[in-house]
């Protein structure tokens, strides 16, 4: 059996703080054991700096990095966007879609995610998919009505590799 643990840093430290972190995150994986993968989710912006902190897969094979987000790649370059092609070359493996706090702030609804989905696939990076209801939903009965609808999501991705994440 597998163990992932998965580290979303939001907002949170800086180009000094992260890789720091990174690099004491490293330094200290032989404590976790072979079968535990640690994948580092730093804002975008940090992705560079936290790989050239912990290196690639070859010298730390537990240790991932991820991102926090993806734009679409179908539709014409967005301003301040980000797509899957920049997320692999500044070290990612994973990214994540989905998430409550990108679905309430931003509007990112059901019919945004496939193209997020599309856009990750494209780049063969392993999917971190949120669901969950609000908590007007859960009081509402809606619970399992709304995995449903945005599990459905992933019925018509082409995905190699995810992970449902609920929230």
């Amino acid at each position: 059996i597998m163990i992932y643990i998965f580290g979303n840093w939001k907002m949170n430290l800086n180009g000094v703080s992260a890789p720091k972190l990174a690099e004491l995150i490293k330094n200290n994986i032989e404590f976790v054991g072979k079968d535990v993968e640690i994948a580092l989710f730093p804002p975008n912006i940090l992705l560079f700096p936290v790989h050239n902190s912990i290196g690639d897969s070859v010298n730390t094979p537990n240790i991932s990095l991820g991102a926090q987000n993806i734009d679409p790649s179908n539709i014409s370059p967005i301003t301040g966007g980000i797509e899957g092609a920049m997320l692999k070359e500044w070290g990612a493996e994973y990214v994540i879609i989905g998430h409550s706090e990108r679905r309430k702030a931003f509007k990112e609804e059901n019919k945004l995610l496939p193209e997020k989905l599309e856009s990750a696939s494209k780049e063969d990076l392993r999917v971190i998919f949120c669901i969950g209801e609000s908590l007007k939903e859960k009081e509402e009965g809606k619970t399992i009505s709304v995995l449903k609808e945005q599990l459905e999501i992933l019925n018509n991705a082409e995905l190699n590799k995810f992970i449902v994440a609920y929230e």
